[in-house]
């Protein structure tokens, strides 16, 4: 999470939720409830990192407005 938009080059400034599930076989749908976001606009996106340490392209980013 973030106050401003998050790109590639600014994902490691973001506020880490570290209550992410435990990764679930290829196609299962899996959930991440946030908490609150403070007012005003926050915006949030992700990155997967595989058993061998492969981290994946970011997300698509969602803006959130409180």
């Amino acid at each position: 999470m973030a106050g401003t938009p998050i790109t590639a080059a600014s994902f490691a400034r973001g506020r880490l939720l570290g209550n992410a599930p435990r990764p679930a076989p290829a196609g299962t749908a899996q959930t991440l409830a946030l908490p609150a976001p403070p007012p005003g606009v926050t915006y949030v996106a992700l990155r997967a990192i595989d058993a061998a340490g492969n981290i994946s392209a970011l997300s698509n980013v969602v803006r959130i407005r409180r």
